[in-house]
């Protein structure tokens, strides 16, 4: 089971979602939205090599990856030599990365 690391910047994208929820839809729905990110960034512990390739050949030749967690894309790099899988970004899948 590979151990999952968040960057800063991911986890400053995680809070900017929950507190735009908050504001424009509520408690209840911003946990579920945060939560459903983060079932799907741990479920990378069990199977850290079934994300896709990114739309950046750079982030490709560096070894990143995407995971889609609904509206969101993940892009995380897994470290097989560590068993570490780092999440670099998260960010809504209309936004360029």
């Amino acid at each position: 089971m590979a151990r999952i690391i968040y960057s800063n910047e991911a986890f400053k994208n995680l809070i900017s979602i929950e507190e735009y929820y908050i504001q424009e839809m509520g408690v209840d729905l911003a946990y579920k939205v945060v939560d459903s990110i983060q079932d799907a960034i741990e479920r990378l512990a069990d199977y850290p090599e079934s994300g896709s390739a990114t739309p950046s050949e750079r982030l490709n030749r560096q070894g990143y990856k995407k995971l889609v967690a609904g509206r969101y894309v993940v892009i995380y790099k897994y470290e097989i030599e560590e068993d570490t899988v780092y999440v670099d970004y998260v960010y809504r899948e209309t936004r360029n990365y």
